[in-house]
């Protein structure tokens, strides 16, 4: 009986992912005869926030809750956004850095972040998700960045140069343009969620050389209710999320800091090495602290998900 419920679960959760998706997706094709890209983007990655909305919504038993401090942190985000927006020559440009371990991670990310900071926002998305339908067209839409991956596995991070290095003029385009990153900085989907793994340098580096203010977005439970080998999610659970600043005054001096503290050993390390090491630590810890709150796999569903 259970197995039955948990299919009709997925079976509408399935459903009311589709219909909004689809809905939009229409949408977004007949705005682009009409709106300029900017606008084309800010506006289509509001429709997705929405459309994602209603189907969570549609899904109770997906049940997600804020941690820590959710709205006053978020509040600080969002000022970061507008001043930055508006012209003030001392806002950085704002980051957001989440751990991925189901398609859900997406899904929740979007839908939680403020509109004035939705319409800023943009991420890295694999160039195969480009070309499948519905999907496709909103995330042209979107003004979202194709990653031209070559490699196969979850370890193999290998790209397309030529295209890659297209790819980035466009995304330190989006930044200079007041753009908001946002990125899942270990690369690939987790297939053991906790534990968080290596942070990729692209990201710090990019991070560094503009100076940011990063954020984590971090969520512990979705790898239940939608486990990553899933096509389609919608099993019962409870997750929650949590937003941390982790550099308010910038990646460097964050960085200085860091190297004034630390060792000899450390202080000889590059400066996306030491950020990328923090960050990593950081994430886990925030992880850690959201395991009271969220669904967990057993170590049976562990193991069919390595």
């Amino acid at each position: 009986m259970g197995a039955v419920i948990s299919t009709l679960a997925q079976v509408w959760f399935g459903v009311a992912l589709a219909i909004p998706m689809l809905t939009i997706a229409i949408l977004i094709k007949l705005l682009s005869f009409c709106c300029k890209k900017k606008t084309l983007n800010g506006l289509s990655v509001i429709l997705v926030k929405f459309a994602w909305q209603m189907s969570l919504w549609l899904t109770p038993w997906v049940w997600l809750t804020s941690a820590k401090s959710w709205s006053a942190k978020l509040a600080i985000m969002s000022e970061q956004v507008r001043k930055r927006a508006e012209g003030d020559s001392n806002a950085r440009p704002v980051f957001i850095l989440g751990n991925h371990t189901s398609f859900l991670d997406t899904v929740l990310t979007i839908t939680r972040l403020p509109i004035s900071v939705a319409w800023q926002a943009r991420t890295y998305m694999g160039a195969h998700l480009f070309k499948l339908p519905i999907l496709s067209t909103i995330c042209h839409g979107c003004g979202h960045f194709s990653v031209p991956y070559q490699g196969k596995g979850d370890d193999d991070f290998r790209v397309d140069k030529i295209e890659i290095a297209k790819t980035q003029k466009l995304v330190d385009q989006h930044i200079e343009n007041k753009g908001v990153l946002c990125f899942f900085p270990e690369g690939a989907m987790n297939g053991n969620p906790s534990v968080i793994r290596e942070i990729r340098y692209g990201g710090m580096k990019k991070a560094l050389a503009y100076d940011a203010i990063i954020w984590t977005f971090i969520t512990n439970g979705n790898q239940v209710m939608w486990p990553r080998k899933k096509q389609i999610g919608g099993f019962a659970g409870y997750g929650q999320y949590a937003l941390k600043e982790i550099s308010p005054i910038g990646c460097r001096a964050l960085v200085a800091k860091l190297k004034k503290q630390g060792s000899k050993e450390d202080q000889l390390k590059e400066d996306y090495v030491i950020l990328s090491e923090y960050i990593r630590t950081e994430m886990q810890s925030e992880w850690n602290d959201l395991l009271d709150g969220s669904s967990q796999l057993s170590k049976d569903d562990k193991k069919k998900d390595n």
